[in-house]
């Protein structure tokens, strides 16, 4: 058997284990988010990598002075801004004041999609007008693609604009400059609800790795899509066929069976930088004709409009990263899904390119290219905000718990007994006792002996200072009259002392303990002196099972006396419940994390085990807690 200092030095060492063989399995399945590195895209020398206060100065003046070209916009920029520019709310505005910004149902907010080709929008629309939780869902009813997404107190009032809940009232695939800078979603809710309301709008749109999303979009279109209702609308109207020449003829029905080099051989394909277009202010760089402006400077212009409109937006998902898109959609609004969106793997990595097709599918989407790397970056710190701010909030929470069991265990306990002392005249011996203070806590205590009868007791050891876990004992000694003059005893009374015990700072009162001195009661009050006895015995028993660490010294009454908290037996069992949960906090610490695509961990592993990064930290708290308990000497 091993003794117990031997087990404790076992129990560091399995837990030493424990830790170690943990931090090996989370090495082997967590990975962190790198950004794409500087040989994942294709340079772009001659545009600028970052947007600045400088370029957003420059496209407003641009927009007034080059598109609009009206006398009364030089004078205040903001004048150009429809009402749908005025009520946008981005997601620095909502962070700024999040409870003042974020989406409200029961307001005249709106979240608007915008829906860029192969991003896996689709996917992220169907999620929202049936996967949200809501106290009023929308309605979807069967073999129809749209649904009902009313307010809670309205009942033509839509708080969602996307394909699959008003419809593509802007256009097929419409926009940024068919939805926002053309107005037409305000002007669609005037016309729905009959009115003019001064509305908010929540901007929102998915991006995805460019030369991933053309391939997508070349075999979509190779399969007959055309998307030929667009309207491209800009300044009011559609471009002419000067302007954006069709790279099939509308007779043929589509472009199927196109080729990857034919598809890349139309310089009007709408396909190249599509994501950087669709998210561009295209009267910024006079719409779709490309002849007013040198065509380096209209793509520097139009990557500049993409990053600042990126950044109006109230949310943006990337398809690579759909569990943390939906995290960051949740956190952003306030909303939540009923279940976990699935991570979509794209087929076009087994399609083989050849380093030359490669290189001309980056040339075309350079713009996107530099577009994505710019989002992936925003991304990535919107994210890492959220879980700050979740992390922030939890260790709030724990600080109360703590507190809360700080001051649960600052519950005043019986540190002082016997809790009475009987004297009597009869036994002299009565009249010198002892009285044992003890120190529970693991924080060093000042203790203090008052008396209502100071004039008649000598008290040793009347005050002084408690270590962690000792135990003290004070000597009392009457030195007043217990008989009268004929040795007759005198009747009887009752005296009181008090015990003061207070943290080392003086102020920090722990407990107050009264006890009853009875004087020449024999017989009534023999359960006191009684108390005192068996306390002794308890006290020598603890001596002799080693729990105990007595320094009793002879000579003086000050001696120190060094007692355990808890009962082998009891101490056994507690042992094995907190390391059972130290073992479930561990289990927990190396289960996938459920908003992390990078962390799916096995293929197997099922999705309900799954934990949440809240979760995970308070387990890592829980079980530091219980280890400092354990390896405590």
């Amino acid at each position: 058997m091993l003794d117990g200092g031997c087990r404790r030095y076992q129990t560091i060492f399995i837990f030493l284990c424990l830790f170690g063989c943990s931090f090996l399995f989370y090495a082997s399945w967590y990975s962190e988010v790198e950004n794409l590195s500087p040989a994942d895209v294709l340079p772009l020398e001659n545009f600028p990598a970052e947007f600045t206060a400088e370029d957003e100065s420059f496209l407003d003046n641009l927009l007034v002075e080059t598109v609009l070209d009206l006398p009364k916009f030089h004078e205040k920029p903001s004048e150009a801004q429809n009402a749908m520019e005025v009520g946008n709310v981005s997601f620095d505005k909502i962070q700024s004041d999040p409870t003042v910004q974020r989406f409200d149902l029961n307001r005249s907010d709106v979240i608007v999609f915008l829906h860029i080709q192969k991003t896996g929008g689709t996917t992220f629309e169907r999620y929202m007008v049936r996967q949200i939780d809501l106290i009023s869902p929308c309605v979807c009813q069967a073999r129809r693609k749209r649904c009902r997404c009313m307010r809670p107190n309205s009942y033509k009032s839509p708080w969602l604009f996307s394909r699959f809940s008003t419809g593509w009232n802007c256009g097929l695939h419409s926009d940024w400059t068919e939805l926002v800078a053309s107005g037409c979603v305000d002007e669609y809710f005037d016309n729905r609800e009959h009115r003019h309301v001064a509305r908010r709008y929540f901007i929102t749109t998915f991006l995805r790795e460019p030369v991933s999303r053309f391939i997508s979009e070349f075999h979509h279109v190779r399969r007959g899509a055309t998307w030929l209702a667009s309207r491209h609308l800009c300044n009011g109207r559609s471009p002419t066929a000067e302007e954006l020449p069709p790279c099939f003829e509308r007779s043929q029905h589509g472009w199927k069976d196109v080729t990857l080099d034919a598809f890349l051989a139309c310089s009007s394909n709408l396909a190249f930088n599509r994501q950087t277009r669709m998210l561009a202010d295209l009267r910024l760089v006079h719409c779709y004709n490309r002849s007013a402006m040198d065509m380096d400077r209209r793509d520097a212009i139009m990557l500049l409009s993409a990053k600042r409109n990126l950044l109006k937006m109230a949310f943006f998902g990337l398809q690579d990263e759909m569990r943390r898109s939906q995290y960051l959609f949740e956190r952003t609004f306030g909303l939540h899904f009923t279940k976990p969106m699935v991570d979509l793997k794209s087929r076009t990595d087994s399609i083989q390119l050849t380093d030359e097709q490669r290189r001309q599918v980056e040339a075309v989407n350079r713009l996107d290219l530099d577009l994505y790397r710019f989002a992936k970056r925003v991304f990535n710190e919107r994210f890492n905000h959220a879980k700050q701010q979740d992390i922030l909030l939890l260790l709030f929470i724990i600080w109360i718990i703590n507190n809360m069991m700080t001051t649960s265990t600052e519950t005043p306990l019986t540190v002082v007994f016997p809790d009475s002392l009987e004297m009597s005249a009869s036994n002299r011996e009565s009249l010198s006792q002892m009285l044992t203070v003890c120190n529970p806590y693991d924080v060093p205590l000042h203790y203090k002996v008052l008396c209502t009868a100071p004039n008649m007791y000598v008290v040793d050891g009347a005050s002084g200072r408690l270590k962690p876990r000792i135990c003290s004992q004070v000597h009392i000694h009457r030195i007043g009259p217990v008989t009268d003059k004929n040795g007759a005893p005198l009747d009887p009374s009752t005296d009181k002392f008090r015990v003061e015990v207070k943290k080392m700072d003086g102020v920090s009162e722990v407990m107050k303990t009264d006890i009853i001195v009875y004087i020449n009661q024999n017989g009534k009050r023999q359960v006191g002196f009684d108390q005192q006895q068996q306390a002794v015995k308890k006290l020598t028993a603890c001596e002799q099972r080693n729990r105990c660490s007595a320094t009793v010294d002879s000579q003086t009454t000050g001696g120190n006396r060094r007692s355990s908290i808890r009962d082998d037996d009891d101490s056994a069992l507690c042992n094995f419940l907190l390391t059972t949960i130290s073992i479930i906090c561990l289990v927990i610490l190396l289960t996938p994390v459920s908003v992390d695509c990078h962390a799916e961990g096995p293929s197997w592993y099922p999705e309900w085990l799954r934990v949440s990064l809240p979760q995970k930290l308070i387990s890592a708290y829980v079980l530091g807690i219980l280890t400092k308990y354990l390896i405590k000497p």
